[in-house]
């Protein structure tokens, strides 16, 4: 008992979260740059990332964004993990686990990516980037995927259990900050397209009014003006980035006062999470019996557990995933198992 409230204490002391309170004014920035500072600060690993990411585009999970701390470019080059599966398992990793979020060592990682799959991509990681050891937790808010949260280290084994303790009590109020962040976000962001011209020092000649709200949040002015000049420099006539929660194509013309950027807001639409993955081990274990054709007798007899049980996870997984029947389950097990 000492050793649990000892190591909640080190947690929130090593954290210093500033408070979420109803009256005040929500910067998401700033809340998620405390959950990620906390988090390295808390395992004094090398360093730690916030990545979120959208609904997939053409095959890819976009990554809408990171915030890092600590070794910054190393931590970047792992963020294309999330992409993995993005053209068959999304977030594959991110089956919520029993016991509920928490954080998930290499090895847990490994098994619920693929064996295979999880050693070709961390054996690149491991050779370019001198990643040795890694833990991540993904956020969900009612079945959407809102982030994932992660810290790296260039020691094999440093995230041992006494440390994975740590993390996980502080879990909770890292959890609450990247919803609230999450929602604050998505509450205030424009509902659909907008568009500007902008000159190549950043002016704005022309804003339809969803344009102009693209333009007064947060960090876009700065980030846009970036990226015009970036289009710029390049002279290609059409680039695409990722800006604030949206797809953003930059088109380049040329008329009768000169170069201008044609700038489209597109907002990119939340992860949802597979139905398939909010089950469980055990019930997803029990669906894909059923889905074979066994009978709840074989299905008990082959786990090890009663057939009340089995009746049980299939009830639940059916209303999970929608379906009335092992047709209909079967048909909702093929893109997972694929």
């Amino acid at each position: 008992m000492r050793d649990v409230a000892e190591t909640i204490r080190l947690a929130e002391d090593a954290a210093s979260l500033p408070s979420v309170d109803a009256g005040r004014t929500i910067d998401p920035i700033e809340l998620e740059r405390a959950v990620v500072t906390a988090l390295q600060e808390t395992l004094q690993c090398d360093g730690a990332a916030l990545v979120r990411a959208g609904a997939p585009v053409n095959g890819r999970i976009p990554l809408i964004d990171s915030l890092v701390v600590g070794d910054a470019d190393m931590v970047r080059r792992t963020t294309h993990l999330v992409r993995e599966g993005g053209e068959s398992r999304p977030l594959s990793f991110a089956r919520r686990h029993p016991d509920g979020e928490r954080f998930l060592p290499l090895s847990e990682v490994a098994r619920l990516l693929g064996a295979e799959t999880f050693r070709e991509t961390w054996d690149e990681v491991r050779e370019r980037h001198g990643i040795e050891d890694q833990l991540r937790v993904v956020f969900f808010d009612r079945g959407r995927v809102v982030a994932w949260l992660g810290a790296v280290s260039r020691h094999a084994n440093a995230f041992d259990p006494r440390l994975l303790r740590r993390a996980d009590a502080l879990l909770p109020r890292l959890a609450a900050r990247v919803r609230v962040a999450d929602r604050f976000r998505r509450e205030s962001a424009p509902a659909a397209a907008g568009d500007l011209v902008m000159t190549a020092s950043g002016g704005v000649d022309q804003a339809s009014s969803l344009g102009r709200a693209w333009l007064a949040r947060a960090t876009v002015r700065e980030g846009l003006v970036e990226l015009v000049a970036l289009s710029d420099a390049s002279r290609e006539e059409v680039r695409t980035f990722h800006l604030a929660g949206a797809l953003l194509r930059v088109v380049r013309t040329e008329g009768a006062n000169g170069t201008r950027y044609l700038c489209h807001f597109d907002p990119i639409a939340p992860l949802e999470c597979p139905a398939v993955a909010m089950l469980t081990d055990a019930q997803l274990g029990v669906a894909r019996y059923a889905a074979s054709g066994a009978t709840v007798n074989e299905i008990a007899k082959t786990l090890g557990i009663a057939p009340g049980t089995v009746r049980v996870h299939l009830r639940t997984t059916y209303d999970r995933l929608g379906v009335a029947n092992r047709v209909e389950l079967s048909h909702a097990l093929v893109g997972w198992d694929s």
